[in-house]
């Protein structure tokens, strides 16, 4: 089936992937802002998250997201099942009949997403129960940082309970994707409704039961375990390339070459091949489990070819593949346009020099001066007489091993407290600083990332802090920051002239129509598009945490304005080397480094 239709399939996934990136992926966004607007939020992210999906807007907003997903995956899979099915039966179909079969059957395959939803959100919501009752049983109490480095006995006590949670949905997923294995070949070949598709298609699993349950769940995991090994390998295999090569001039241009032509063919390659081997293996397994006294046929399959809706769906084709050349030619000037030679990246150091001395300390702070870093991030919170004190984690037990909370410790006690010793003997009987005593020790020589960390017993932490920096005469060298937007909103309306920024650890909206001066993002979310998003949208984007060279330099590349570290010698040394560089190397460095962090 495959080796009669493959040009037809690779045509057909080309143009959904340029749907889905045009238009189904730029609505599902525009929807769900929509859905966020309702409640008067400007973004959703971070803290905010669970009591945005917790409130009825939000339960909404995740059943309208889930059922989005379902139907974009099973529109792409009709369209694969009906050019598939076609070989049985002798039907000429093409990628036009294909993109009929989706703009009629569109509404008929989001009642299909809806009952999809229902039962597997039917299957998840118990579990997420258990998970949030375990996590208040055993780990709020907890700082969460302590929680992941330390992992308390609580830790497993939880995870005791939830992972036979997890593991029970995860084999009744399982076992719920093997009975809908079919569904797709019967709703396209049949034309039966929602309803009577899932039921079809779990009556012909259940007669075919081990053979339909081994090659469902063999394609669940190939189309999961291959993609990740491919990521894995090149990831590996391209960092120890350009780590044997160095930014050696040509040979930089010939493993940027071939990796990226490499990379890109295998990872299109592999998931083409899943998703019509998985949809060309469910319409065969259709076509030989009818039952016998019900031959196969065509059945609404035969609907899908005919002369006149090939000439309406011609013109639409032809008019997207111009939209989506003009789009392309459009995003490739930008990324060219955005190409730095000389980068302006600021260093900043993660809690001082965190890999010298024990973070947020002062000996941290003055190991970043050494090192070259042009700001320092450090947490602040209060203690129970109100001053502000340089600490990150809530409770004392990892850097002190004292299981109070900081609005429960004076400053006169935590003057006695030794915060050095975990770090290391030599810094035996380091204090955890003031943020007076963190300003006096950079001023003039470094500026600081105040983040506000609140622990639910704050009393006025966000005036206090403008306070200090304003009586300090630090304005011009300070920035405020947090993960929570509201205090943001207090440090605005108490004054303008300290720039906010807004930690994203993690967010379901679009949050660069946030009133924040830059956005400070994990890695992971610092993509092409996000730094070019938000940099036209008037803010810096700041990387963290970035601790290995590959990836300060593929950050340096990508144009992000801040990049922060636990270790900023190294950074500072990057910058260096690459200021030496020849211009034709920086071009193809620059290069390199875009193509693989778009990967």
């Amino acid at each position: 089936m495959i080796r009669q239709r493959w040009a037809t399939l690779i045509a057909f996934d080309m143009l959904f992937k340029a749907l889905a990136a045009f238009v189904f992926l730029p609505g599902s966004a525009w929807l769900f802002a929509r859905l966020v607007a309702v409640t008067g939020r400007v973004t959703v992210s971070n803290t905010d998250i669970i009591s945005f999906f917790l409130s009825p807007v939000g339960m909404v907003a995740a059943v309208v997201s889930v059922c989005v997903t379902f139907w974009i995956a099973l529109v792409e899979g009709a369209g694969y099942t009906v050019l598939a099915s076609g070989v049985l039966f002798g039907i000429d179909l093409r990628v036009l009949d294909a993109l009929y079969l989706l703009a009629k059957s569109a509404r008929r395959l989001m009642r299909l997403a809806v009952r999809m939803t229902a039962v597997v959100g039917a299957l998840t919501v118990p579990v997420l129960l258990v998970m949030m009752w375990a996590y208040q049983r055993w780990l709020a109490e907890f700082d969460i940082y302590y929680v992941v480095t330390q992992r308390p006995p609580e830790l497993w006590m939880a995870l005791a309970i939830v992972a036979p949670c997890a593991l029970a949905l995860a084999l009744a997923l399982a076992w719920i994707y093997a009975r809908w294995f079919l569904a797709l070949a019967v709703f396209v070949i049949e034309g039966t409704s929602a309803s009577e598709t899932l039921r079809t298609s779990a009556r012909q699993v259940a007669g075919h039961r081990r053979l339909i349950w081994t090659i469902a769940l063999g394609w669940l995991v190939l189309g999961v375990v291959v993609p990740v090994g491919i990521v894995t390998l090149f990831e590996f295999g391209g960092d120890l390339a350009f780590g044997m090569i160095g930014e050696r001039y040509p040979a930089l241009a010939l493993t940027t070459g071939f990796l990226g032509l490499a990379y890109v063919g295998a990872l299109s390659g592999v998931t083409l091949v899943g998703l019509v081997g998985v949809n060309t293996m469910a319409s065969s397994l259709y076509y030989r489990c009818r039952p016998v006294d019900q031959p196969p046929s065509p059945g609404a399959l035969a609907r899908w070819s005919s002369p006149r809706h090939r000439v309406i769906a011609r013109y639409t084709m032809t008019g997207g593949l111009i939209a989506g050349g003009i789009a392309a030619i459009a995003g490739t000037a930008s990324v060219v346009d955005r190409l730095r030679l000389e980068p302006t990246v600021r260093i900043t150091a993660h809690r001082g020099s965190s890999l010298r001395a024990p973070e947020n300390s002062l000996s941290a702070l003055r190991a970043a001066i050494d090192d070259g870093a042009h700001i320092a991030e450090i947490d602040v919170q209060e203690t129970s007489d109100g001053a502000i004190v340089v600490i990150h984690d809530s409770d004392l037990r990892r850097i002190a091993g004292d299981s109070r909370g900081i609005w429960e410790v004076s400053s006169a006690e935590l003057e006695t407290l030794d915060a050095g010793s975990w770090f290391g003997p030599s810094f035996a009987n380091e204090r955890i600083p003031t943020l007076e005593q963190a300003i006096s020790l950079v001023r003039g020589r470094m500026g600081l990332n105040i983040e506000l960390k609140f622990n639910g017993h704050d009393e006025r932490l966000v005036e206090r802090v403008v306070e200090i920096v304003r009586r300090e005469g630090f304005t011009e060298e300070a920035v405020i920051t947090s993960l929570d937007y509201r205090a943001l909103q207090d440090v605005r309306a108490v004054t303008t002239a300290l720039p906010v920024g807004f930690i994203v650890a993690s967010t379901v909206s679009r949050i660069t129509r946030l009133d924040v001066e830059l956005l400070a993002v994990d890695q992971r979310r610092a993509t092409p598009s996000f730094i070019r998003a938000t940099q036209r949208a008037g803010k810096e984007v700041h990387v963290w945490t970035v601790n290995d060279r590959a990836g300060m330099q593929r950050f340096i590349e990508l144009g992000v304005d801040n990049i922060m570290t636990d270790d900023p010698a190294m950074l500072r040394d990057l910058l260096a080397e690459r200021a030496a560089l020849s211009d034709p190397e920086k071009w193809l460095l620059t290069f390199r480094n875009w193509l693989w962090a778009s990967r």
